[in-house]
């Protein structure tokens, strides 16, 4: 009996009223002079504070002076240059969580200066068990932001409070930088060019920033800035903001930033970055195949809006691999991009439905279906950010490489800001695959056009339409994506529907299921009784439905409807939850779920229960625990995963997944069929710029397993020796037997990269 789904969620939301209040930042011209240092707030002191207006008055501006220096300061963590002493402290930050807009426990300082080159920051943060009590999991580039002790500020130099950069700082000195659109879709895979150094001692710790005007983004001339400062401390579970944002918003919400006058960058210099780079290879399991080979990627930055880069002879052997998963839906699994040179601007170019419709994908260049690497020969990449308009233009070369021919890409992308609460875009993806013996050349193209827009405060609405032409289906294909979503202060909602016709294969692209209709919603509570026990921040109870229907016949697919009958939300930042899945499926065809596990067509439903607890990773051993037990389409799923996490200091961390999963009678197999995952990973640093990491996963559902080793030094910002031993190699079978010489490969790889900063 054909399973028949209709689910009406009907949600009720409370808004809330929510007060902006801009803080005015004033620029006041330093004295050069020598003065010896004065001394710092004393450690724990304590500043005069304001409770929180109970009337929508606003309160009175904030002031902060930004000092202009004769000389450059002396980045090294310490607060003891002269220059500082002319830069007036503030103070007073307030709580985001967990007790919205309370005073923070301790206090933290910010100062900000500049000269010509760069834009200077300085933050204290003052903690009454001092260096002993700060917490760092790592200190590799782009930690995980809210498990470190970190500090860090968000900048908006174009004015428009949709194009932001943020930076920040661990307390022992690891970086995080991204670029970050529309308040929300955040790119932390891009690395600026900036300095931060940190020191601590028994009243806390200090980090200093040095921003190049070249790094930075903002119109010419000037004009008013936005710009935050945030603060985490794990131990106690506390985030804390010297501009307060409501916390259901996030800290990229740039309305609720300060708000600076005067600050006059120099006026643009045109900076050229050189980067070359020398690579050697040796292929030392297997057929011997040694190479040597050299490139490099030149960035010129015509003015402050835009910037200009060529790539020649890429190589990405220094790239971060791929994390292997165990996938049991029917859906495409996505694998995110790791490789530098398409990290960068990823924001301007991501179009569609995040993970499901990408109608251009990096990944589509330079790699294989399966992840392996195809030759690129070189690039060109512009992109320009502006008020209004922003665009971008990508062209790259991939070469040949066995059966896959050489082909050529190019892209276009424009959008145009409608004040700020409106932002129209179109994307136009063009491919040309040469011929070959084999096979004739073709050629193919994507077109799309986006929306995203901010009625209101809490609300937000995305849309898009692609069509693709000459894909690998044989035809012209539609596709489109539409979501809305509303986030108060306890409540937050969301719902989506997609199209994705039968012929839309992108030439360039990601689609995690073709021949689709589906809907998704989900509504989740943030509910902060009085009464709940101390050591919980919140309870997060939901409900989520997510229905699919196959686009060229209407016919009903699959159906899954989640509720989360406890969920918490823990002070020092763990959580558990439980969840209550029932699923409904309708196969037209055979689904192989893993290598020897395939089902039937037929009609099938069932329901599952899915639990998880995560420690806090505020401890030095961290653990997280997921298990799911159910039906699951003919017989019954057993599926647990186990994280650990060791840390005894940010300088070695050692991590190690598990993932079994557990088939009882699936696809009419007697008995029990079970797969395993795991992934042990231990990182062992020097310094943040010096860093030792071995990751290995090893994999019996494709019998597979694969070592990463990376040594990599940063001798100079952004200029690196890195030494990278890669291997894969066939498991044995059930039976024991030895694995054949040619289902083993390994390689290894030094690349020398130096990179000339202006």
């Amino acid at each position: 009996m054909r399973a028949r789904i209709v689910l009406i969620v009907t949600t009720c939301i409370i808004a809330s009223c929510n007060i902006v209040v801009p803080v005015r930042v004033t620029i006041a011209q330093a004295s050069a002079g020598g003065r010896p240092p004065v001394a710092l707030a004393e450690p724990g002191s304590r500043v005069a504070r304001v409770a929180p207006p109970t009337s929508s008055a606003a309160p009175a501006p904030r002031s902060l002076r930004v000092a202009r220096v004769a000389t450059p300061i002396r980045i090294d963590g310490r607060l003891d240059d002269p220059a500082w002493l002319e830069a007036v402290p503030q103070r007073d930050f307030k709580q985001i969580e967990p007790r919205q807009g309370s005073e923070a426990r301790f206090d933290t300082e910010v100062r900000l200066a500049q000269d010509d080159r760069f834009l200077y920051v300085a933050m204290r943060a003052f903690d009454s068990a001092g260096r002993d009590s700060l917490r760092a999991r790592d200190l590799k580039r782009d930690f995980y932001w809210g498990r470190s002790d970190s500090m860090g500020l968000t900048i908006d130099g174009v004015g428009d409070r949709r194009s932001i950069l943020a930076f920040g700082v661990s307390a022992f000195g690891a970086q995080w930088d991204a670029q970050v659109t529309d308040g929300g879709l955040i790119d932390n895979d891009w690395d600026g060019v900036w300095q931060a150094r940190t020191s601590t001692d028994s009243a806390g710790w200090t980090a200093e920033f040095a921003l190049p005007w070249s790094t930075l983004r903002y119109t010419d001339g000037g004009g008013d800035w936005r710009i935050n400062f945030t603060r985490e401390s794990p131990r106690i579970g506390e985030t804390t903001a010297w501009s307060e944002y409501p916390r259901n918003f996030g800290p990229f919400r740039m309305e609720y930033a300060a708000i600076t006058e005067g600050i006059r960058p120099p006026s643009a210099t045109s900076p050229v970055i050189v980067r070359p780079y020398v690579v050697a290879a040796q292929r030392m399991v297997g057929a011997r195949d040694d190479r040597t080979s050299a490139g490099g990627e030149v960035k010129w930055q015509p003015n402050a809006s835009a910037v200009i880069d060529l790539t020649v002879n890429t190589d990405f052997a220094a790239a971060d691999v791929d994390r292997q998963v165990v996938n049991l839906t029917r859906f495409n699994a996505f694998f995110p991009e790791r490789r530098p040179f398409f990290l960068e601007h990823r924001g301007l170019f991501t179009v569609g439905a995040p993970e499901r419709i990408l109608p251009f994908f990096t990944r589509s260049v330079g790699l294989t279906e399966n992840g392996s690497p195809l030759p690129v020969d070189g690039g060109v990449r512009a992109v320009y950010h502006g008020a209004e308009w922003s665009g971008a233009a990508l062209a790259i070369r991939q070469g040949e490489a066995g059966t896959t021919p050489s082909a050529t890409l190019g892209v276009v992308r424009a959008q145009r800001t409608f004040g700020r609460r409106l932002r129209i875009g179109a994307l136009a993806v063009e491919r040309w695959s040469d011929a070959t013996s084999a096979t004739p050349g073709a050629a193919g193209a994507t077109l799309a056009i986006d929306a995203f827009a901010r009625p209101s405060a809490a609300v937000t609405l995305s849309a898009m339409a692609s069509r693709a032409e000459g894909g690998s289906a044989g035809g012209d294909g539609f596709a489109w994506w539409g979501e809305a979503a509303r986030s108060s202060r306890g409540v937050e909602a969301v719902t989506a529907i997609e199209y994705v016709g039968k012929n839309y294969t992108p030439v360039a692209g990601f689609v995690a299921r073709g021949d689709l209709v589906r809907n998704a919603s989900r509504v989740t509570l943030d509910w902060r009784p009085r009464w709940r026990p101390a050591a919980i921040r919140g309870f997060r109870p939901s409900l989520s439905e997510n229905v699919s229907w196959r686009a060229s016949d209407r016919r009903f697919q699959e159906a899954q409807v989640t509720a989360r009958l406890f969920g918490a939300d823990f002070m020092d930042r763990g959580r558990a939850f439980l969840d209550v899945i029932g699923e409904w499926q309708a196969l037209d065809r055979p689904f192989a779920v893993v290598p020897g596990v395939t089902v039937a067509p037929g009609d099938y439903s069932g329901a599952r229960v899915s639990a998880e607890y995560q420690s806090s990773y505020a401890r030095a051993l961290a653990v997280s625990v997921n298990g799911v037990a159910g039906r699951y389409f003919d017989g019954q799923l057993r599926s647990a995963t186990t994280r650990l996490s060791w840390a005894p200091r940010p300088h070695v961390t050692v991590d190690a997944a598990h993932t079994m999963a557990a088939f009882d009678g699936v696809g009419g197999r007697e008995g029990r069929y079970v797969t395993h995952l795991l992934a042990p990973e231990v990182r062992l640093a020097a310094t943040p710029r010096l860093q030792l990491a071995l990751f290995y996963q090893h994999n019996t559902a494709v019998r597979q397993g694969a070592l990463n080793a990376r040594f990599v030094w940063e001798y100079a910002p952004l200029s690196t020796v890195a030494i990278v031993y890669n291997s894969r190699a066939a498991l044995p079978d059930r039976s024991g037997g030895l694995v054949p010489a040619a289902a083993r490969d390994g390689q290894l790889v030094m690349k020398l990269s130096w990179t000339r900063l202006p």
